[in-house]
């Protein structure tokens, strides 16, 4: 049976309080896999890491991050910030 591709989040942390209206969002994942933000795809570079700024709605976000590889199932990391200005 074929195992979900590695993927780690290196931020931002779980529960982070955030003060402005984006999050630099920054993992890894195994080479060649497709990477979703919060169902937008992002390109990891050619040693797997990815980032993307998030948008943020004022309170408790939930970000869904997700890695797959042909033929795998997806692994997936939920994140939750707060964002308060």
């Amino acid at each position: 049976r074929l195992r979900p591709p590695d993927l780690t989040l290196i931020a931002p942390v779980e529960n982070m309080l955030i003060t402005t209206p984006t999050v630099a969002l920054q993992g890894k994942t195994e080479r060649e896999a497709t990477v979703m933000v919060n169902s937008v795809p992002v390109l990891p570079d050619q040693n797997g890491h990815f980032q993307s700024l998030v948008d943020l709605q004022r309170g408790v976000n939930l970000l869904r991050v997700s890695s797959r590889k042909p033929h795998t199932p997806e692994n997936v990391i939920y994140r939750r910030v707060v964002y308060q200005p």
